[in-house]
């Protein structure tokens, strides 16, 4: 039968020895990842951002629910179904465009899917569809390449 043994580690681990930090050591650990280096740099700002609470409310079944994402993208993908009103468009389209300019075409065709590909609303897709034409400028026919 073996011994029993004691596991003790690394020996790096048993003694440790500090190194004395100085200025040559902190620029030599500077990373050269722009994100990390940005990171670091702000990392005592983040306590100085304020903080804004989320809108709260409640669900059918008085459940308490977030009333929007924080993406417009995201609250327009949810919060667009059959019955909603040419006004929530009016409203939201501007600011999902504003955002991200091509999820926000993919949504609108996303509307008009039918047999599981979409939502199947047509008077959504069709309002937003004249959101869009009333939008965008039309291109003229001298920036055309044919």
């Amino acid at each position: 039968m073996a011994p029993p043994s004691l596991l003790l580690g690394p020996p790096e681990f048993r003694n440790p020895k500090p190194k004395p930090i100085t200025a040559a050591t902190q620029t030599q650990t500077q990373s050269t990842d722009p994100f990390v280096d940005l990171m670091v740099a702000n990392y005592n700002d983040a306590a100085k951002a304020p903080i804004i609470a989320p809108l709260m409310g409640f669900t059918e079944n008085r459940s308490a629910t977030f009333l929007a994402s924080g993406n417009p993208c995201v609250d327009f993908f949810f919060h667009v179904v059959p019955s909603t009103p040419a006004s929530y468009f009016n409203q939201q389209l501007p600011l999902a465009w504003a955002h991200d300019d091509l999820t926000t075409l993919k949504l609108i065709c996303n509307l008009r899917g039918v047999r599981g590909t979409g939502k199947s609303d047509k008077e959504g897709f069709y309002t937003a569809a004249f959101w869009l034409t009333s939008t965008i400028p039309k291109p003229s026919p001298a920036t055309l390449h044919l």
